[in-house]
């Protein structure tokens, strides 16, 4: 009985004791810790309002996280998180592995890429990107919520929503999806509402030769599809991803099968275009330097008429819309 208690009062000494004290000490200092290690590892201004934790550090939330642009970027947030919940498993501290919940509430992001392919985003965090002469472009993640279901790497499961601002306009999302994070396969369903397209040059051309000039400001009333992701290449698998415009009208089909490398800009994808008229193009080649062969279409006269849409109207819409900001590596 003696040495259990002797066991009992060793556990309490070198585990119990120092593992309360540390919690007592993270909620009491804990927000002040958060912000010495942002301060450290951000190379922009970022801090905290506020960091609890459980006793058990299963359980902790930081609130009201900012972080600010980095100097030659505009001036205002980089990224700001209203809460951030993180549940871990008692298994995470047993193998050490992460088997988490995670949730975002509230979130903000502001994405700049400058005409030397640097981004905010590589430069606050201190993410090592090439450098190269690309199309400035920036971007907006507004109302962000986020749930993550983490039981180790290899298998994730997720869901958002939110309020997208680029291009001139304001679309809603959602999207859910599961992935392997170590091998970067991902399998994504998305749902985009009321995206605003305006000058596009593609619409423009066509509106054109077709005289139909709403075609230079369109509403597509919904934009829903699945997208794969399997290393650097973006997959529309499984099935078409379609766009339709008010009153559920069928716009456009991205076929199932067409895919974009994010890396090398490679493209290979066939596009049915409905309104006006029915059309389908191949694009293939690169981003940069696409070529683009039209498939079906009826109606000679269109066919010559519509050869001015080919690589120069693609090469810029690509050029606008495909190529994801560049992945800092």
């Amino acid at each position: 009985m003696k040495l259990l208690f002797k066991i009992f009062l060793s556990l309490l000494a070198f585990f119990v004791i120092p593992s309360v004290i540390l919690v007592a000490v993270l909620n009491l200092a804990g927000t002040k810790v958060v912000n010495s290690f942002l301060k450290l590892s951000v190379n922009a201004p970022a801090r905290i309002e506020k960091f609890e934790t459980n006793w058990l550090l299963t359980e902790m939330v930081l609130e009201n996280l900012r972080i600010y642009n980095p100097e030659g970027f505009p001036k205002g947030k980089l990224l700001e998180v209203g809460k951030f919940l993180l549940k871990l498993s008692p298994k995470s501290y047993l193998l050490f592995k992460p088997y988490a919940e995670i949730e975002i509430e509230n979130g903000y992001l502001h994405f700049v890429r400058r005409s030397d392919n640097a981004t905010n985003v590589a430069v606050a965090f201190k993410i090592p990107y090439e450098r190269a002469k690309v199309k400035p472009l920036t971007f907006e993640v507004k109302k962000l919520k986020v749930k993550l279901y983490v039981e180790t790497l290899e298998k994730v499961r997720y869901t958002a929503e939110g309020i997208f601002k680029g291009f001139g306009n304001n679309s809603e999302f959602e999207i859910k999806g599961f992935g392997n994070l170590e091998s970067k396969e991902t399998v994504t369903d998305f749902t985009v509402y009321n995206w605003r397209i305006r000058n596009n040059p593609l619409l423009s051309t066509l509106a054109e030769i077709l005289n139909e000039p709403k075609l230079k400001d369109l509403i597509l009333s919904k934009i829903e599809g699945r997208i794969e992701t399997k290393g650097d290449w973006l997959i529309f698998s499984e099935r078409d991803t379609k766009a339709f415009v008010t009153n559920d009208v069928l716009f456009a089909v991205v076929h199932k099968g067409s895919k974009y490398n994010i890396k090398t800009k490679e493209v290979d994808a066939e596009i049915t275009l409905y309104l006006p008229l029915k059309v389908t193009v191949r694009v293939s080649g690169t981003s940069d330097s696409p070529k683009v062969e039209i498939l079906k279409l009826k109606g000679q006269e269109v066919k010559e008429k519509i050869k001015t849409l080919e690589e120069k109207v693609f090469q810029n819409l690509l050029n606008k819309f495909l190529p994801i900001p560049s992945t800092p590596r």
